[in-house]
């Protein structure tokens, strides 16, 4: 079946727009760019300088001698700052991104265009280097929205070019690939003390984060606060005092641009005096010798042990990734990563570095004044002020219970006990816990009967099973056996007692694709706190969403209830976390028609793989189960997709959505339901400030939205849901990029605020809607706990909340 063309969804009139929102303007950290043409007498053709529709940039290569790794971006860097005016005066100002030199300048010396130019004797340190150059095209790039998406990358890349180089000729360090700089004169150093007596030293960066992007009419530039924590203490350190204990952290190496790695073993018969084979010149060669040949790296402890990880090389031949072994040197390596102790301890710090949004947005305008400085001389120009724009704040919706309505506040909601619609009790379940513990489980039954009394759940004592909960082997053989004995299975089963890691991971395996039975773990310590009727309360509703009750419901915008069309919500997480080479894809299906029960399933696919079959028989599960249920298929279909960013490869939603289409005509000749397709980011370096009109800066109230429209066919739309006390807001980033269905733009974004107020596990809106949510938390349980697929009747419910 071809693909239905996307159509870009209508506007609201001014009358409805009234109806469900007002309007605000808010402050942002948006700035636009003027790129302008050379001057008169560097183009051939005469040209508006404000005429952005054609942007030419020329493009030279640079060799080095001797040889300059290309991860060595220090050195690079280092070199070509040093010839830097000479090179000006032969080619105007320009970029270096560590490989080319970028200029939008046409060459002053024409000869450049012919020959290569040698800048000779550059010494750094007691080493030096020469560099050729030689130019190599000229780029022409229209910034319409005919040209393709590869020509726009272009200009886009280049502009990520000029800003790096600034920064990095103002003495801001780059940390990482996402452009991400700190600044060199402005690093704090803190020191926290272990109980064992070990000392961790942290370096507190702060600098700033941009990014490039392209609007209807012109470019645009972020520029946003950042900071970062990083320890001291090296792995060789952490080695003399932990020994095996360093397998499994992780470690960063500063000479690669501080690279992540996590160590897998430590290898005691290596050290740095061992050889190994050099891909780049096929000889054996000792890690001394090449540290210091490609780093410039003496090492100082010749025989420590060598660290060991893996990393994943995709073969240029075959297309398949390869595991590939990497030897590190301890010395050269800084600890990664806190504990959840170690985290507890520098709370502190981060509070330290926190900026409110009235220092944030007044950082960000200050350090836009260099950057606007220093881009004017290679004629990229930006505004002395961010952008201030046209919001809207939407209505909240009413969120329905069992006998009336209430509506959010800032956000929140106290759905006061009464539980929407209640299908299962307290009445057929299993308590599991040790004889030590036997006070603090008669009162979470006396808990547990009081609250299940005030929200009318009718409530009986459970069967209890004693065990020492030491030997999850040992109590896994005693409930297969008593399961098999009685032919007896409880509507949930609860473990009270403290559990390791391990032991958790086992029981829980066992409880979901094993027996196929709903569970809860309990702490002991949930009734040591002072709020322990509050969390008990949590508990039981927790207990009665994974046995699909629906807490509430959350009231559905106008045009869809007027409509009257099934609607279903898909949610997609694609995790960054691995099983046995394997990429985690969550799938959670919404099955009734008000969005309280889902359907929820993962998959685990190769790395690069671009197979949809078992993404097609995942959905359509979910749209014969939501037949079975509303007795009727689903109209309309509204996917929000997260774990990928914005750098989506071109088309590959297209390419989901048409295999997604292809299930309908399988199910039905007839059935053609209708698509929106969201791409969901929540790392975003947008920010969107309020002002007061005493022209106090703060954070947006929930409910705020602000769209930015960067092509013809699609919206984009920054959505505030949640209420932020602390810090500053980062708004979720939504772009639609297929739609074929009838409903307007306020209404997409009506509905996505709505449905973040779904989620059972708060009483409040979230950041992103609920069926995205739960598909986050699916594939996170599914890589902590289970390592499995299979569920069984269980996908049918939130077990895993």
């Amino acid at each position: 079946m071809n693909l239905v063309l996307s159509k870009r969804p209508q506007k609201s009139s001014s009358q409805e727009l009234q109806k469900i929102c007002k309007v605000s303007h808010v402050l942002t950290n948006i700035f636009n760019l003027k790129i302008q043409e050379q001057v008169q007498s560097q183009i051939e053709k005469k040209e508006d300088k404000n005429d952005q529709s054609h942007i030419t940039c020329f493009q030279y290569d640079v060799e080095f001698q001797p040889e300059v790794s290309e991860d060595d971006r220090q050195l690079r860097y280092a070199i070509f700052k040093k010839a830097r005016k000479d090179i000006e005066r032969l080619i105007g100002k320009f970029s270096f991104s560590g490989k080319s030199f970028y200029s939008l300048i046409k060459p002053i010396k024409e000869k450049m265009y012919k020959e290569y130019l040698n800048f000779d004797s550059i010494k750094i340190g007691e080493q030096s280097y020469s560099m050729r150059i030689k130019f190599v095209k000229q780029i022409e790039v229209q910034n319409d929205e005919t040209v393709d998406q590869f020509s726009n990358n272009q200009i886009n890349q280049i502009l990520n070019i000029t800003f790096k180089d600034i920064l990095r000729e103002e003495n801001f360090i780059e940390i990482g690939k996402n452009s991400k700089f700190y600044k060199e004169n402005d690093i704090k150093e803190r020191q926290i003390t272990l109980k064992n007596g070990y000392d961790i030293q942290f370096q507190i960066y702060k600098g700033i984060t941009f990014q490039i992007y392209q609007t209807l009419e012109k470019y645009q530039i972020t520029l946003d606060f950042t900071s970062r924590i990083m320890r001291k203490d090296n792995a060789l350190k952490y080695l003399k005092e932990f020994k095996n204990g360093i397998i499994g952290q992780s470690v960063i190496t500063a000479y690669n641009n501080y690279q992540r790695y996590q160590i897998t073993d430590l290898d005691r018969t290596k050290t740095p005096q061992s050889q190994f084979l050099w891909n780049q010149t096929n000889n054996q060669i000792s890690f001394l010798d090449y540290y210091y040949y490609k780093y410039r790296i003496k090492i100082e402890h010749i025989n420590q042990p060598l660290l060991v990880s893996f990393t994943k090389k995709r073969d240029p031949i075959t297309k398949q990734y390869q595991k590939k072994i990497i030897y590190l040197v301890p010395e050269l390596c800084l600890m990664a990563g806190l504990s959840s102790n170690e985290k507890r301890s520098i709370n502190q710090i981060t509070r330290g570095i926190q900026l409110n949004p009235k220092e944030r947005y007044e950082y960000t305008i200050e350090e836009s004044q260099l950057l606007r400085k220093q881009s004017s001389h290679q004629e990229v120009y930006i505004d002395s002020i961010p952008i201030q724009a046209k919001a809207y704040i939407l209505n909240p919706p009413n969120i329905i219970l069992k006998n009336s309505k209430i509506i959010p506040e800032q956000g929140k909601f106290d759905f006061k006990g009464q539980i929407f619609e209640c299908k299962t009790d307290f009445t057929d379940w299993i308590i599991i816990y040790s004889n030590k513990n036997q006070t603090l489980v008669n009162k979470l039954l006396k808990l547990f009967q009081n609250i299940t009394q005030k929200l009318e759940i009718k409530y009986e004592d459970p069967k209890i099973i004693h065990h020492s909960l030491v030997n999850p082997k040992h109590l896994i053989e005693k409930l297969d056996k008593y399961f098999i004995e009685t032919e007896y299975l409880p509507s949930f089963i609860v473990t009270f007692g403290d559990l390791n890691t391990n032991f958790y991971q086992q029981i829980k395996h066992f409880f979901c694709i094993l027996a196929n039975v709903e569970s809860q773990h309990i702490s002991p310590q949930s009734l040591k706190n002072k709020n322990k009727y509050k969390i008990c309360l949590n508990i039981v509703l927790q207990i009665l969403q994974k046995t699909g009750n629906q807490i509430w419901n959350v009231e559905m915008p106008m045009q869809i209830t007027s409509q009257t069309i099934n609607t279903m919500i898909v949610g997609i997480e694609t995790s960054r976390n691995i099983i046995k080479g394997k990429q985690i894809i969550a799938v959670v299906c919404s099955i009734n028609r008000n969005f309280s029960r889902y359907l929820s399933q993962v998959y685990f696919r190769e790395k690069g793989c671009k197979q949809l079959h078992q993404l097609q028989k995942i959905i359509k599960d979910g749209i014969l189960i939501y037949q079975q249920i509303v007795k009727k298929l689903p109209k309309q279909i509204i996917i929000y997709k997260q774990g990928q960013g914005d750098d989506l490869k071109q088309n590959s939603h297209l390419t989901e959505i048409e295999s997604i289409q292809n299930i309908a005509s399988n199910i039905s000749p007839t059935y053609s339901p209708k698509f929106a397709y969201f791409n969901v980011n929540k790392n975003v370096t947008q920010k969107i400030y309020q002002q007061n009109e005493d022209k106090a800066i703060s954070n947006p109230i929930p409910g705020t939205v602000f769209s930015h429209e960067t092509s013809k066919s699609q919206i984009h739309f920054y959505l505030i849901a949640q209420n932020c006390r602390n810090g500053v807001s980062i708004p979720t980033k939504y772009s639609l990029l297929y739609n074929s269905t009838d409903l307007n733009q306020e209404t997409f974004w009506q509905f996505t605020y709505y449905q973040t107020f779904n989620y059972y596990n708060q009483q409040g809106s979230i950041r992103v809607p609920a069926a995205l949510k739960y598909a986050e938390k699916l594939a996170k349980y599914v890589f902590d706990y289970l390592q499995d697929d299979n569920f069984g009747d269980l996908k049918k419910n939130l077990f895993y909340l």
